[in-house]
């Protein structure tokens, strides 16, 4: 993947940059993913998620000719619109059976719950499918355990959140972004 060098030119200051190259994901197999494709990656510094957000619908209009009429759904609002739980006060037990014949795959050895496979899980399964619908789907508000480097906020329920976004057309996702993380001493905690 080209996001680590990317990054490291945006930490030394060179401003927006961009590549469009191959990638290669082994671990990622499955009927949505190939383990290489090829990836437009980019960072505009400075930019929070909204922003890089406008301008990834924009390049998908470009691309699609969908145009960008989208709906935004945070990730607490996914799971209670399409499971019916909210991940935040859900009970273990509540979880794994809410995945029926697969709870296994999120069963710990001394019998509790992975709650991080689970969600992911329920995430694929009964979430994404629901996505992008004749319109985009824009997934927001990640839990904090998915930051990935991104800058963290507060939702509507005063909940700390990432400032990340998924974009989703026909129940897959085509490109994501985030509101990058600058702090150096965050980083490394």
């Amino acid at each position: 993947s080209p996001e680590h060098p990317l990054k490291r030119l945006v930490a030394a200051g060179y401003g927006a940059v961009w590549t469009l190259a191959p990638a290669f994901r082994a671990h990622e197999k499955g009927r949505k993913h190939a383990p290489e494709f090829r990836m437009l990656e980019w960072y505009r510094p400075g930019w929070d998620d909204w922003q890089l957000l406008d301008e990834v619908l924009a390049l998908l209009d470009e691309l699609t000719g969908w145009g960008t009429t989208h709906e935004v759904l945070g990730y607490r609002d996914a799971f209670r619109r399409f499971v019916g739980i909210d991940p935040v006060t859900v009970g273990s037990p509540e979880l794994l059976a809410l995945l029926g014949a697969q709870a296994s795959v999120a069963t710990l050895a001394d019998g509790s719950c992975d709650r991080l496979v689970a969600f992911d899980l329920l995430l694929t399964e009964r979430i994404e499918p629901n996505l992008g619908v004749g319109q985009w789907s824009v997934l927001t508000d990640y839990p904090i355990h998915v930051a990935a480097q991104a800058q963290l906020r507060a939702d509507e329920d005063d909940q700390p959140v990432a400032a990340r976004f998924e974009i989703y057309r026909d129940g897959v996702e085509l490109a994501n972004g985030y509101w990058e993380l600058t702090d150096s001493a965050e980083l490394a905690g």
